[in-house]
């Protein structure tokens, strides 16, 4: 059974190539002339394609058909009519969107990507074959064959396995393999039937005639591990000329807690919208990548219309990896610092050697220093001074005791460094936090020298 967009009248059509495959189209009757171009091809509930001003173009923007039980599986014949091609040439059905699905509940159809294992596969043109499903690479096709002079008369097989009961959908563009570039046509919905009512069927298509449509979406955050302050970008293309109204967003994953990317801005130009997240010192770490929804979201006073018509745009999204965007909004933190040398008695030309714990790698510059604290009875003549550990959680500093250095009752250093020309931080450029206090080394003692 097929289904046009444009439906007032309807009629038989003579059953199409495949066995057991009888089609009804429901249209307007300029569009029931569709064959008096002299086909014989058997049947008329095709989507009939001409050429204009150097461009396919096509009356439709919404077409469908009823799959039919093959026992195990359903299958649908897609058919295509057009008799003005250059010659030589064949026709490609190219998807724009990733299968759709809607189980025909609820007073206005609601499509979203389809979940779970179902697959819609199209067999073209001599053999040449593609998938429609949840999270397929968009940018294949199938090939509709050309016979004869630049005539068309094919069909597009679409299988779609056991599916769940409800109208599948799908978006896709006819181009041309001339060598002289027609303008392929705008997409067009591809809505098939997999046991719905007549009446669901026909609301889907509805539903789905006339709308823009995104065609392409991506992080345009190169790859990366970003902090506080910084920005994550999505980029989203339309099909049309759109209208934006308040501020639509995307729904982002970060460290498994819902974020919102935000409208941006507009290039009416390449029709692509960005949406920004600001990532904020609250959120999660988020060390494999960030997840980004399939669906804009609009909230109260926001919207996205077509210019000409004001038909709400279609807003199920494409899959968009953002795997390689990784958030970390920690920053390096003194866990402890510990002697490296043994308890005991320390005098003139020993060392001291002590190592500062971090919660995460941290990156030196220059010559940092640690502290020590000094009152009438300590006194050093210099602090302990960097000596390795730069990439690393853990960082070294050794000193070298001088003539005059006392510590009777132990070496108390301050939980600070000294920073004079010199920066510990992480590779997000976060300062290391050092704490606050003093820890004291009872056993370590400094004593002068003895009598010779």
């Amino acid at each position: 059974m097929f289904r046009s967009s444009r439906f007032a009248t309807s009629r038989r059509a003579v059953a199409a190539r495949k066995p057991g495959l009888a089609g009804e189209r429901l249209e307007n009757r300029s569009m029931l002339a569709a064959d008096d171009h002299g086909d014989d091809h058997g049947h008329s509930a095709d989507v009939h394609v001409h050429i204009e001003d150097n461009a396919l173009v096509t009356e439709h923007t919404a077409f469908g058909w009823d799959f039919e039980d093959e026992g195990g599986g359903f299958a649908a014949d897609i058919g295509f009519d057009a008799d003005d091609q250059p010659q030589g040439t064949s026709l490609r059905l190219v998807p724009k969107t990733n299968l759709l699905f809607w189980n025909g509940l609820g007073s206005t159809p609601t499509f979203s990507v389809v979940s779970g294992s179902t697959q819609l596969q199209l067999e073209g043109y001599a053999g040449s074959r593609m998938d429609v499903s949840r999270g397929s690479a968009l940018g294949g096709f199938v090939t509709i064959g050309a016979e004869g002079q630049g005539v068309v008369h094919e069909h597009v097989a679409a299988s779609i396995g056991s599916a769940p009961r409800g109208v599948y959908a799908f978006y896709a563009s006819i181009e041309s393999t001339a060598s002289d570039p027609l303008t392929p046509t705008k997409p067009i919905a591809f809505v098939l039937n997999r046991g719905a009512s007549e009446r669901v069927h026909d609301r889907a298509i509805e539903a789905l005639e006339d709308r823009p449509i995104i065609v392409s979406a991506s992080c345009t955050t190169p790859n990366g591990t970003y902090k506080a302050g910084q920005t994550i970008d999505v980029a989203v293309t339309f099909s049309d000329d759109i209208i934006i109204r308040g501020k639509p967003q995307i729904i982002l994953e970060v460290g498994g807690k819902g974020r919102l990317a935000t409208y941006h801005s507009h290039d009416p130009e390449t029709r692509t919208s960005t949406f920004r997240y600001t990532i904020a010192r609250q959120d999660p770490v988020d060390a494999d990548g960030i997840g980004i929804g399939r669906a804009l979201r609009f909230v109260p006073g926001s919207s996205i219309r077509a210019v000409d018509g004001g038909a709400p745009v279609l807003s199920v999204l494409p899959q968009i990896d953002g795997s390689g965007v990784r958030i970390d909004t920690t920053v390096p933190r003194s866990t402890g610092i510990v002697s490296a040398v043994a308890a005991g008695n320390y005098t003139v030309g020993q060392v001291l050697e002590f190592r500062v714990n971090f919660s995460k790698p941290v990156v030196v510059t220059g010559s940092p220093r640690l502290e020590f604290v000094t009152n009438a009875n300590v006194r050093f003549a210099g602090n302990p001074e960097y000596v390795s550990g730069s990439n690393s959680s853990q960082l070294t500093f050794r000193y070298t005791v001088q003539a005059g250095d006392v510590a009777r009752n132990g070496v108390t250093l301050r939980r600070a460094f000294g920073l004079i020309g010199a920066t510990v931080q992480d590779s997000l450029q976060n300062p290391a936090q050092f704490g606050v206090g003093r820890v004291t080394f009872g056993t370590l003692r400094v004593r002068p020298p003895a009598p010779a």
